[in-house]
């Protein structure tokens, strides 16, 4: 077990596992690999800069970082953000071409804060979050009745708006390691190769993965 590896989650991590579901899912497989679980912190400093570290802190949102390793032969840098499984991903594409089609008769925002408002107003317009009460009998028509509106549960819709911002206000895949303020530079070398320089911990190798070389070279447009 590293330094900093804890045979059980602390109560800490353990609640937010229970609110964030991809960070529960995160901690299982890493659990299964390695046997144990990170140290949750609020963010590293140089008393974690020790030879096997294992630390786990949030920076922004649902985001975490993860770092775990043998600082000089394997470190890994885990970007821990909410991920679509196929059949989100299917949704999450088809309230994206929704979306896109609703925003071209809409005035487009002036600021970039407005993006933000902009896509939680269309999103609202083309889902409608499972089990929840409809107010009125126009609402419960507009989603029996509308081809345009997905139902999805409410895990799935969180996971779809985080997603949606990420790709079309934010960096795209590069958005977990852009958020986190320790990360001092960034090294894409291909779609599934970045690096970070990382204020405590130097260089480390992270899970960002682009797909493909397409993806790649459309983020750094």
């Amino acid at each position: 077990m590293t330094e900093m590896g804890r045979p059980k989650p602390s109560d800490e991590l353990q609640e937010l596992a229970a609110r964030r579901p991809h960070l529960r899912e995160h901690l299982k497989k890493f659990r299964q690999i390695t046997g144990e679980f990170p140290m949750l912190v609020d963010e590293p400093t140089d008393e974690h800069e020790v030879a096997h570290p294992n630390v786990i802190y949030p920076v922004g949102g649902p985001i975490y970082s993860h770092v775990y390793g043998d600082v000089g032969t394997k470190m890994q840098y885990f970007a821990v953000e909410p991920t679509l499984t196929q059949e989100e991903q299917d949704v999450f594409e088809k309230i994206k071409d929704s979306l896109l089609r609703r925003s071209a008769t809409k005035e487009a925002p002036e600021k970039e804060a407005e993006y933000d408002d902009r896509i939680e107003e269309l999103l609202d317009e083309t889902t409608h979050i499972k089990d929840e009460d409809l107010d009125n009998l126009i609402d419960r028509l507009r989603v029996k009745f509308h081809p345009g509106i997905q139902e999805v549960p409410q895990e799935t819709y969180e996971n779809i708006r985080y997603r949606l911002n990420r790709d079309i206000v934010g960096l795209g895949p590069l958005e977990p390691v852009m958020r986190d303020p320790e990360n001092e530079d960034i090294h894409v070398i291909g779609p599934n190769e970045c690096y970070v320089d990382h204020g405590v911990f130097g260089l480390v190798e992270t899970s960002v993965d682009f797909g493909t070389p397409e993806a790649v070279s459309y983020t750094h447009l």
